[in-house]
């Protein structure tokens, strides 16, 4: 079986192209003409092109039988000309070249986030949607894409969405380098409110193991599957871990609204700093229904934090340190 992997340098990405190398995948990526190749991948499986342009990857997707698209913008911060254009418009591009060359199905990889409101997700599943408005052009983005990928899925192509919660594990590039540059800024992970909330999260092996069933199932397609794994932490000790692996703590009891309100004026005035979807992430409630996943994909979720907080604290202490993951931030230069 040949697959194509886009966003294949993102932590997802990277992860997702590891596993199925092991595996003996047939295996292609389409990469940026800037970035570097990846160490799995030999030159031939290296097509070079971008979300924005259906040619490159209708030439990279020739010949495949699956796609997994892992490429997006997953800032919050980001304008939302670029959230519109890569997000909503580049997955309609993926969709649309790889329905021209043949793939027969699609796995888009979207995020838990396309459902953010200020307001608990409690036994939240794939049907619920928030009567208020859409929290922001990151949130209406992510909602747009999965929308458009579920609309494409039919007998020539099969589409299937993965939405997942709180991504984690060792050798993360994405959140965790903006949680490092938070401890050593305030010497700590700041929590609004107690940190007693429900939060939901998803080891990145369980992602890997969703992608594998996605790639297996059979009738699966033009459905979003949430994700997470049950095991019913709160933000405390989800971060509190986070935080011990590097001889840090967190900081709560702090208000809520008023931590709310300082992110809205912070994300109007474009300062740096935490926004409103990173305020209702770590003090608003989420815990999601995954039996859709388990059901239609035979998805399994890990039941415990406990030996992957060990793990992480393992690599923590192995890694280049709290400062060197700091230094991994990056924020897009897109207007």
């Amino acid at each position: 079986m040949r697959i194509l992997v886009t966003g294949a340098t993102g932590f997802l990405g990277r992860k997702i192209v590891a596993s199925l190398s092991k595996q003996g995948a047939d295996l292609r990526v389409l990469l940026r003409p800037k970035h570097k190749g990846l160490q799995e991948l030999a030159e031939r499986q290296i097509f070079l092109g971008d979300v924005g342009d259906p040619q490159s990857i209708a030439a990279a997707a020739r010949g495949c039988d699956v796609l997994v698209h892992a490429a997006g913008l997953s800032d919050a911060h980001a304008s939302a000309h670029a959230l519109s254009w890569l997000n909503v418009a580049g997955t309609e591009n993926v969709i649309n070249a790889a329905r021209h060359v043949g793939v027969r199905k699609l796995i888009f990889i979207s995020c838990a986030d396309a459902t953010l409101t200020n307001r608990d997700r409690v036994n939240w599943n794939e049907q619920k949607r928030s009567n208020r408005p859409l929290l922001s052009a990151y949130v209406q983005s992510k909602l747009l894409a999965e929308e458009v990928a579920c609309a494409s899925s039919d007998r020539s192509m099969e589409v299937i969405v993965l939405s997942p919660a709180w991504v984690w594990g060792p050798d993360d590039t994405s959140r965790l380098p903006w949680l490092c540059a938070e401890i050593q800024e305030k010497g700590a992970i700041c929590l609004p409110g107690s940190g007693k909330n429900y939060f939901a999260t998803l080891h990145i092996d369980s992602l890997l193991q969703a992608v594998d069933k996605s790639i297996q199932a059979q009738g699966a397609g033009g459905n979003v599957y949430l994700l997470s794994d049950l095991c019913l932490a709160t933000a405390a000790e989800f971060f509190g871990g986070i935080a011990e692996a590097f001889g840090a703590s967190i900081k709560t009891g702090s208000s809520y609204a008023l931590n709310y309100a300082e992110a809205f004026l912070r994300e109007k005035l474009g300062l740096a700093g935490l926004w409103r979807s990173d305020v209702i992430l770590r003090g608003r409630s989420t815990l999601f229904d995954v039996s859709r996943a388990a059901e239609c994909l035979n998805f399994s979720p890990r039941q415990s934090l406990d030996a992957d907080m060990t793990e992480f604290e393992n690599w923590a202490k192995q890694s280049k340190g709290l400062t060197s993951i700091a230094k991994l931030t990056h924020r897009p230069k897109t207007t």
